[in-house]
């Protein structure tokens, strides 16, 4: 008749065949497959016997009366896949094909090697938020671990590291794009960094810096600062204030700067080189 299906060469009336061409027969036990035949099975996330406690289908192989090979896999985008023999009657254990281990309830629990995902709004616990993310966890030789976290559907990385069995926080990775958002600063104006800071008192000792060596008093109001990375150039820009109140100074640089260090003098309002407490920026370069 039109529209009647031919199973193997097998009769049609095996009400119990699970036949190629129709739909997945649903297992409540994968251990059960076997006894039911080859076929294209599924289950759903409470089946026994299952690697994952997810929605599982596959397809089983029967290979005589007391073997066969079990595939399955998850039906969400990214999920695993895993395969499983039986040998003599007795099934082996199920082994991950690849793709991501899904059904993580606590991201604290996630120790062992591997990627993860959890594509529900983040109802895992220990989440880096309430948002779906796939999940790279790999250990050092030390015992720490590291977890790193990818935003479903965006380029949004987040990470955290154990030491000891104690978690830190989960941290946002930074990235051009979202830099200017937590700065201080807005429109399309780029933003630069400062290169090396410091603050030295009036004798050229360093009081607080960044990037610098170290300061040395030549003479009065005269200062060489030496930076502890040099710059990518001479091409860079001081900028120098007196902390004292009440004083008018002037600074300007003596001489040409070189990449690693630079000389400035400090004067008062006549011209005459002083002594005071100096903050000093470095930026460019």
């Amino acid at each position: 008749a039109s529209g009647a299906r031919v199973v193997l060469g097998l009769p049609s009336d095996l009400a119990a065949l699970n036949m190629l061409g129709g739909n997945a027969r649903t297992v409540t036990d994968w251990n059960a497959v076997h006894d039911l035949g080859s076929g294209f099975y599924a289950g759903a996330g409470t089946a026994l016997n299952a690697p994952e406690a997810v929605l599982l289908s596959g397809v089983y192989v029967k290979i005589g009366l007391s073997s066969g090979i079990l595939t399955v896999a998850g039906t969400v985008p990214g999920a695993s896949s895993f395969r499983r023999a039986l040998s003599g009657g007795i099934w082996g254990p199920w082994e991950r094909i690849g793709g991501f281990v899904s059904g993580v309830t606590d991201w604290n629990a996630v120790t062992a090697a591997g990627l993860y995902v959890d594509f529900t709004a983040g109802t895992a616990a220990n989440a880096p938020g309430p948002f779906g993310v796939r999940v790279l966890v790999w250990p050092d030789n030390a015992g720490n671990l590291t977890q790193m976290a990818f935003r479903r559907g965006t380029t949004e990385v987040w990470t955290r590291t154990q030491s000891a069995g104690i978690w830190t926080a989960w941290e946002r990775l930074v990235t051009a794009t979202t830099l200017p958002g937590l700065l201080n600063a807005t429109g399309a104006a780029p933003i630069y960094a400062l290169r090396a800071w410091c603050k030295f008192d009036a004798a050229g000792a360093v009081i607080a810096s960044g990037n610098v060596a170290g300061v040395t008093r030549n003479s009065a109001g005269n200062y060489t600062v030496t930076l502890l990375a040099a710059m990518p150039s001479a091409n860079y820009a001081v900028t120098a204030i007196s902390e004292n109140s009440g004083f008018e100074g002037f600074y300007r640089l003596i001489g040409a700067p070189s990449a690693g260090a630079f000389t400035l003098l400090c004067q008062d309002k006549s011209g005459t080189p002083v002594d005071r407490i100096t903050r000093v920026m470095v930026a460019g370069g």
